[in-house]
């Protein structure tokens, strides 16, 4: 075998994250009195990385010191992108200033590398704010850069930043040249909403000789779904026919998932009519997915009746089937029926999961019965289950609604303590119970809170604010309304209607100037 064979094993060994293996080829090559170049070590050093191991990526860098092998762009590109598969961003940060300092410069692969490893490791947001400042300074980006970007703001349900990304694509001239940047780029355009974009970049394939794959177009028929454009899922899904493609049931879970996500239960129901016509048999995963629709639509009875049907179909509802029927009853504020379902789900003899307590404290929480909330919480502690962030979020939920803010700060505080990180839903919540307390100063403190950790309070978010701490006090819906200015954050009928509750008129009419001020965008 010749080094380039050996070459291309390695590369493969390290794409599929298996670092034993790669060593393995490496000393092959030195054993047989191959010179190993750095590319070589390189590819041993992603392999650690892909696999999770930061501490062996760098033992093998300071291994290629000890051999006297220079490192190149590649060699520290891929000790970032160790640091990225671990979240570590200041680590990421820590070795691009040690590529700066050798003067090398990133290229678009070694930016994308570390933009895919810090979503993976559930750090979409600190991500892109890395990769802002890069656009301005390094200019090299490439369309899986803007794509990548785009998704991650997907991922972290910053669906108009997403849809930002793609547009700066098209106002930079940057534009796909192979074809998984044409399908990468796709989909992003898809996932942010932006379908004339999407089509396009599929239509565009064919300038290039390329053959659009199932992903591009079944990203195009997931926004269809999720919009409950029935035309559009039937005209794409043809086109999918007409070209001879198979969409195996991993796209029609996506599907699925898409019209579950986006509450709506027909096309859930309509998708998995369609799967059926095209032959396929749907899973277990398929019936919680069209149960699950119809859970967050608040349709109960038929998350309940989807249920059943499995069961006649000759399928054994799994533990996500229970929760989701549990979560059904929770959605609809159900709390009696959620502990029922609860109960049924122990005696079949499948174990209940942090989620199942979570559903049943969620349904409490809507019903208003903080107590009984509260004693799920310690019947999952006993049951020596560890509570997960949805069931913190039932806990803090149902303390908000009940106004007892301390026992929702206390909870917060508790979660943190547990390494349990919170999202935009658990500090919304902390800031309902505060404002309706009339806590003034915490309720802004956690509304500062909130911003700098990266969420964005809505405008009800506001508004609740509003009610809660502006009765009487003019001066507090102005710092409030300021707020509102200073984020951005756009009124609607809603805080109006706030603003008018909790002060006199002509109060009201004094701060019409300001009101005016934060409705501009």
């Amino acid at each position: 075998a010749n080094e380039t064979l050996y070459s291309q094993v390695l590369h493969r060994c390290a794409k599929l994250a298996k670092p034993t293996e790669a060593i393995e080829v490496l000393q092959i090559m030195e054993r047989v009195g191959m010179d190993v170049p750095t590319a070589a070590h390189n590819e041993v050093v992603l392999a650690h990385a892909l696999a999770g191991d930061v501490d062996k990526a760098e033992q093998w860098w300071k291994r290629m010191q000890a051999l006297g092998l220079a490192p190149d762009a590649a060699t520290f590109g891929f000790l970032m992108r160790a640091r990225a598969e671990a979240g570590d961003l200041p680590g990421v940060e820590e070795w691009q200033a040690h590529l700066q300092a050798e003067g090398f410069e990133p290229d678009a692969r070694l930016i994308n590398g570390v933009l895919q490893g810090l979503g993976r490791a559930g750090r979409p947001r600190e991500a892109v704010r890395w990769l802002q400042p890069l656009v301005e300074t390094w200019g090299v980006l490439d369309v899986v850069s803007y794509a990548t970007a785009s998704q991650l703001m997907v991922q972290a349900g910053e669906r108009a930043k997403a849809l930002s990304w793609i547009q700066a694509a098209r106002r930079d001239g940057v534009e796909p040249t192979s074809r998984f940047g044409f399908v990468l780029a796709a989909r992003a355009a898809a996932d942010a909403g932006l379908l004339p974009q999407a089509i396009a970049y599929v239509d565009t394939m064919h300038d290039y000789g390329y053959e659009p794959s199932p992903v591009a177009l079944v990203a195009i028929i997931r926004r269809f779904a999720a919009m409950g454009d029935h035309a559009g899922v039937k005209e794409w899904t043809h086109e999918i026919a007409k070209r001879g493609l198979n969409i195996g049931t991993r796209y029609w879970h996506s599907l699925l998932q898409a019209a579950s996500d986006a509450r709506r239960p027909d096309m859930a129901e309509a998708l998995f009519q369609a799967m059926l016509d095209a032959g396929q048999t749907p899973s277990p995963p398929c019936y919680g997915m069209v149960a699950a629709a119809n859970a967050r639509a608040r349709r109960p009875a038929a998350a309940v009746a989807w249920f059943d049907r499995m069961r006649h179909d000759g399928l054994e509802p799994h533990a996500v089937m229970w929760d989701t029927v549990i979560g059904a009853c929770a959605q609809a504020g159900l709390a009696d029926e959620a502990e029922m379902w609860f109960g049924e789900m122990a005696a079949s003899g499948v174990e209940p999961s942090p989620s199942s307590f979570a559903g049943v404290m969620g349904a409490n929480a809507a019903a208003g019965r903080p107590k009984e909330a509260r004693a799920w919480f310690s019947r999952m502690r006993k049951a020596g289950l560890k509570p997960n962030l949805s069931a913190y979020a039932a806990l803090i939920e149902a303390f908000a609604n009940a106004a007892q803010a301390d026992e929702a700060v206390e909870s917060f505080l508790d979660m943190e303590s547990q390494g349990i990180a919170p999202d935009g839903r658990v500090f919304a919540s902390v800031v309902t119970a505060l404002a309706k307390h009339g806590r003034v100063e915490d309720t802004l403190w956690w509304l500062r809170q909130m911003e700098e950790q990266g969420f964005t309070p809505r405008t009800n978010l506001y508004n609740e604010a509003i009610l809660g701490v502006g009765a009487g006090k003019p001066d507090q819906v102005q710092r409030l309304l300021g707020r509102m200015v200073a984020q951005r954050v756009r009124p609607d009928e809603g805080t109006r209607q706030a603003v008018k509750a909790v002060v006199d008129r002509p109060i009201y009419n004094s701060i019409k100037y300001e009101f005016k001020l934060a409705k501009r965008p």
